[in-house]
């Protein structure tokens, strides 16, 4: 994978997850780099600039946790990376990311079948699928590549194309973060139909306990006055089907 800029977003204190992973790539063969993750201080909600704290309460009836949003300044970091490095792709991997033999050889195919079948691909979710809403687009070496409709949420693995990389974190700067990494992500690549998934998610999982704090069960923030239900705007975003008019989701200006 020399072609491809590979980071790997850890935290300080999980030095045996950067292990692991690092044994991984090592075994591989392939050079990496580590993202420092942010761990954002307890004002988080109040100093930092990038997150639309009223966006958030308005569609989960909470804050983001400090977890969800070190998660996402840390993305941002490592595209940023890519962006104004010399790779025109980039993989960034959460440390949890459990790598195979064959990873290498998949990895390396798929930007040139995608470049042949579907030239305006954005990103790829390596770690995880979804059999809803998609359409297949070509075959790989024991796997099938798709368009997703709707992109798979978890980001341990992502592959990223350069120039929709540097247009995703603009996106990122102009909104703000309102939602998960990878719940926002999923917003983004419907607008333009360009995310892909795998048949069988090339990179696995590793169980480590999570080092994001547990999401709230009541609301934090006295910024949101919606009454709580069970069907929050955030569920029924998640599980309506998106309709389209001109390429504008109208679930998305919710």
């Amino acid at each position: 994978m020399k072609a491809v800029l590979i980071q790997v977003i850890n935290l300080d204190r999980s030095p045996e997850r950067l292990n692991a992973i690092g044994a991984d790539l090592v075994q591989l063969g392939s050079a990496w780099s580590r993202v420092r993750a942010v761990e954002p201080d307890a004002g988080y909600a109040s100093t930092t600039k990038i997150y639309n704290r009223a966006r958030a309460n308005y569609l989960f009836g909470r804050d983001l946790t400090r977890g969800e949003v070190g998660c996402f300044l840390s993305h941002l970091a490592a595209l940023r990376a890519l962006f104004e490095s010399d790779f025109g792709i980039g993989l960034i991997l959460e440390d949890d990311a459990q790598l195979h033999q064959n990873t290498n050889q998949i990895i390396s195919e798929i930007p040139a079948t995608l470049n042949i079948k579907e030239p305006l691909w954005a990103c790829v979710n390596l770690s995880y699928t979804t059999r809803l809403r998609r359409r297949m687009i070509a075959p790989i070496t024991g796997n099938n590549l798709y368009r997703a409709y709707q992109f798979p949420l978890l980001a341990s693995a992502l592959l990223w194309k350069k120039d929709h990389a540097k247009s995703f974190a603009k996106w990122c700067e102009d909104v703000g973060i309102y939602a998960p990494f990878d719940n926002q992500l999923r917003d983004w690549v419907s607008f333009g139909n360009r995310g892909i998934s795998c048949e069988h998610p090339p990179v696995g999982l590793r169980a480590f306990p999570t080092t994001i704090e547990n999401r709230p069960a009541v609301k934090p923030s006295n910024l949101s006055t919606t009454k709580t239900n069970k069907f929050s705007r955030f569920e029924m975003r998640q599980k309506v089907p998106l309709y389209w008019r001109s390429g504008v989701s109208y679930l998305a200006r919710w």
